[in-house]
């Protein structure tokens, strides 16, 4: 696949005009941008319930553009649209986002190999049954509305925090309706576990267990607050194998029962807590930190228990 020629076909978008697509998103609603063809939005508009969401562009420097003043969460490209484009800007799109390509002809599995040399790690195949409720997954984690909730508490501190830093909490958010491990959450992201972790305790922040369980303690909490959900019904939800280890859980992170944390703890001082032991002290660190790199200093790995009592 040849990228170096001048892409002739498609003039650049207005980014008032992206601008102005995000803002018609529905409140709540994380917008996926898109780069393919014409008759690929159409079909994915029809096949995945999500319309209204979708904020299409013409080329990869639309979204980059966007990027740099707007949180992009989630991006599809197909590699027949990349004619003409800098192969490298995948690369610096993936240190911010999550990046899907899509493939549905037959020699885009070669071009989407040469577009994993410069960082894109995930492919849809459309061409069979599987792509699509694969795709249909992946769109649910992005605009699940409880995660939205999550994002907008957990996020917006991590505003000055080094790409690869938000590139992980924003993984961790997608992810922790399904994902309970570390390992899970590692093959997610193209690491051995042992990696990520390695990583974190060099840098002397929190391990991603402790923030993984942090995040899922906070959407455990707005279930719970839906009094129509039994506890173990959240319990299912959260893939814990029982209502007795869901609370043997919570016990262990926060010192307090289920029927406490529904009825005695509000949904923003958890996360006023979560925010500041798990990010807020740390947001030094942060700054520099990329768990995607092997670089990083050495230092005293930082206590595993950040959370006090917050029932009194």
């Amino acid at each position: 696949m040849k990228y170096h020629r001048e892409r002739r076909h498609a003039p650049p978008l207005d980014p008032s005009r992206i601008r102005a697509a995000v803002s018609e998103t529905p409140i709540n609603h994380q917008p996926v941008f898109t780069l393919i063809d014409q008759g690929m939005r159409q079909r994915i508009e029809a096949g995945t319930d999500v319309n209204g969401r979708f904020v299409h562009t013409e080329s990869l420097s639309d979204v980059l553009s966007l990027a740099a003043t707007a949180p992009v969460s989630l991006v599809l490209i197909s590699p027949n649209t990349l004619s003409g484009q800098n192969p490298r800007m995948v690369g610096r799109l993936t240190t911010i986002s999550r990046v899907v390509a899509l493939f549905y002809g037959d020699d885009e599995p070669d071009q989407i190999l040469e577009l994993g040399a410069h960082g894109l790690r995930e492919a849809v195949n459309l061409r069979v049954c599987e792509g699509w409720q694969h795709l249909r997954e992946i769109l649910h984690d992005e605009l699940d509305p409880l995660a939205s909730r999550i994002a907008a508490v957990v996020l917006p501190p991590l505003q000055d925090a080094a790409p690869g830093t938000r590139k992980f909490f924003g993984a961790v958010v997608r992810s922790v309706r399904t994902t309970r491990t570390v390992k899970t959450l590692s093959a997610r992201l193209g690491m051995p576990s042992s990696t990520l972790t390695s990583r974190f305790h060099r840098a002397a922040l929190p391990s991603p267990r402790v923030i993984l369980s942090s995040v899922r303690l906070l959407f455990a909490k707005a279930l719970l607050d839906d009094l129509r959900r039994s506890m173990s019904s959240v319990a299912n939800e959260l893939r814990y194998s029982s209502p007795q280890a869901f609370g043997r859980h919570v016990r262990h992170m926060v010192g307090v029962s289920l029927g406490e944390l529904r009825r005695d703890v509000t949904f923003g001082g958890l996360s006023s807590h979560v925010v500041e032991h798990v990010i807020v002290r740390h947001l030094s660190a942060y700054r520099t930190f990329d768990p995607f790199s092997s670089f990083g200093g050495v230092h005293t790995l930082a206590p595993e228990k950040p959370y006090g009592h917050l029932v009194h």
